[in-house]
């Protein structure tokens, strides 16, 4: 665990979580996490796309910057991590993160590029329209 924190910059919650599992050693705690993080990418994915529509206040749209540069600094941690080829639970989460992110810019388009985002979160947002 300390090596990957020497060698990895870790700017999230759900990266600091992927590094304490152990590719050898996944326990049922692991699993249900990975479960549960998985079950939150698609419901609050979601959540955000429905709230284009139906967020009369648009509460969601003022979260939507904090939203992407947290999906940003995750998928940027979890390439960080060595394992992450080769763990299942690594590649399946970052494949939930990025259709997280695919359905956020098919909804909201060119407009968030006028939200203040990271430049990292900017360049993905920007990959992610040309798809």
């Amino acid at each position: 665990k300390q090596w990957y924190q020497r060698r990895v910059r870790v700017n999230s919650k759900i990266g600091k979580f992927l590094l304490t599992e152990v590719p050898e050693r996944v326990t049922e705690n692991h699993i249900a996490c990975l479960s549960l993080l998985l079950d939150l990418c698609d419901t609050v994915g979601l959540l955000c796309c429905r709230a284009r529509e139906e967020d009369r206040f648009g509460v969601v749209q003022l979260s939507l910057p904090e939203i992407i540069n947290t999906l940003t600094a995750t998928l940027k941690t979890i390439e960080q991590i060595p394992i992450a080829a080769t763990n299942v639970s690594h590649a399946t989460l970052k494949r939930a993160l990025q259709a997280f992110l695919y359905q956020l810019t098919h909804t909201y388009g060119a407009s968030l590029l006028n939200l203040s985002l990271s430049t990292e979160s900017a360049t993905l947002v920007k990959q992610h329209l040309s798809l």
